[in-house]
C-alpha cells in the first residue's frame, strides 16, 4: 500500500544522502542489519511483507526502517495537562524533532493501525512510513506513548539488550492501563537512553529510561503537568545536567512549556494545546521550527489525534478510535 513511499524514501531522500557521505553507507546498512537480526519474529515477517509487494529487496526495506537510526538521535518535546490544568479532559502534545534535511520526508508521515491476530490489543503508530518500531502511537484502551531522545544526559549504549524501541511496541499492544505501562519500565532494561512520556485519560508520566535505570521525571513537577524535552529532570538520578546546547536548550524549552502550562490553567483544550505546541523557542514556547517533522495533540479518552505537518499539511483530526475497535 505504501510502495511509492517507500521507494520515494529510498531512492529520493536516502540514495542522494548517502551519495554525499560514501562511508555511511557502510555504517547504515550495518545499523540497519544489526536492528533487524535482533527483531522479534512478528517485525521480521512484517517487512518481509513489506518487500513482496514494494518493488524493494529485504535489504532496502531495513534501510527504510532504519533512516532515522542512521542519523542519530535529535530533540522532541512534549506536554500534557489534565485535572486543574485541562479545560476538560487530558490533552497532550508533542513536537517530534529531527534534523532540518529530514523536512523532506513531512509527506511520508503515516498512521498505521496494527490488529494481531494473538489476541493482542490493537494500535497505531504514527511514524515515517516504512518504520516498524514505535517512537508514537496510542492503543484501543487509550493508552498514548511518545518517545524523546535522552542521550545528553545518559550517552551510554548497551548492544547486548534487546531493541528498546520495539518493546515500546509490545506496551501498546499489551497495556490495559498504566500499571501495566509501570511495570514494564520497572522491569525492561533499555539499551540506550529515551524519555517516554505515557498518558490515558486520567494522568501523564514521563518515564527517563537509560542503561542505568528508570526514574519518574514527572515527579518533578505539580499534579496536573507533565513537560518534557531532552534531558532527565528527577532529582532521583545523581548525573550532571548536560549542557543547553548539548541538550538542544531542554532546560529552557521546558521550563517555556511550563509556563504555558501555568498562564493558561484550566484553560487548555486540544484547540489550545495546538496552539501552545507551535509557539516557537524564542517566542516562549518549545518548538523548533527548523528541526520539527511533525507535531501532535492527542486526546486519550476519546482516542482523537490530531497531526501537523510544518509546511505541508495543517491540522488534520483523526480518530483513532474509529479504526482500533477490539474484536469481539
Amino acid at each position: 500500500l505504501l510502495g511509492e513511499d517507500l521507494r520515494f524514501i529510498l531512492h529520493d531522500w536516502f540514495d542522494p544522502v548517502l551519495q554525499e557521505q560514501p562511508d555511511k553507507r557502510a555504517v547504515a546498512e550495518k545499523i540497519a542489519g544489526e536492528a533487524y537480526d535482533r527483531y522479534p519474529h512478528h517485525l521480521k515477517e512484517m517487512m518481509a511483507g513489506m518487500a513482496e509487494t514494494s518493488g524493494l529487496s529485504l535489504e532496502e526495506i531495513k534501510l527504510v526502517n532504519s533512516v532515522e537510526r542512521a542519523a542519530g538521535v535529535m530533540g522532541c518535546s512534549g506536554l500534557a495537562v489534565y485535572d486543574a490544568y485541562a479545560a476538560d479532559k487530558l490533552v497532550y502534545g508533542r513536537n517530534y524533532d529531527f534534523f532540518p534535511y529530514y523536512k523532506k520526508l513531512e509527506p511520508t508521515v503515516v498512521v498505521v493501525a496494527y490488529h494481531p491476530a494473538d489476541g493482542s490489543l490493537p494500535m497505531a503508530n504514527i511514524s515515517i512510513a516504512g518504520e516498524v518500531y514505535t517512537v508514537n502511537g496510542i492503543n484501543s484502551r487509550g493508552i498514548f506513548l511518545e518517545l524523546n531522545n535522552g542521550s545528553a544526559s545518559s550517552p551510554r549504549h548497551d548492544k547486548a539488550r534487546l531493541d528498546s524501541l520495539t518493546g515500546l511496541s509490545q506496551v501498546l499492544h499489551q497495556a490495559e492501563n498504566m500499571d501495566y505501562v509501570d511495570g514494564f519500565f520497572q522491569t525492561w532494561g533499555n539499551n540506550s537512553s529515551y524519555i517516554i512520556g505515557v498518558a490515558d485519560s486520567e494522568e501523564a508520566r514521563s518515564y527517563e529510561w537509560c542503561t542505568q535505570g528508570m526514574q519518574r521525571g514527572d515527579k518533578a513537577s505539580p499534579r496536573g503537568l507533565m513537560a518534557q524535552t531532552n534531558a532527565f529532570f528527577s532529582p532521583g538520578w545523581q548525573m550532571e545536567p548536560p549542557g543547553e546546547d548539548a541538550s538542544f536548550w531542554s532546560k529552557e524549552r521546558r521550563d517555556n512549556l511550563i509556563r504555558l502550562a501555568e498562564a493558561n490553567k484550566g484553560k487548555v483544550d486540544a484547540a489550545m494545546m495546538q496552539q501552545l505546541i507551535i509557539q516557537p523557542k524564542d517566542e516562549g514556547g518549545a518548538y523548533l521550527p527548523d528541526y520539527a517533522l511533525y507535531q501532535l495533540v492527542v486526546t486519550p479518552a476519546d482516542r482523537k489525534m490530531w497531526l501537523r505537518l510544518p509546511g505541508v499539511q495543517e491540522w488534520t483530526e483523526i480518530d483513532a478510535g474509529s479504526f482500533l475497535q477490539e474484536a469481539a
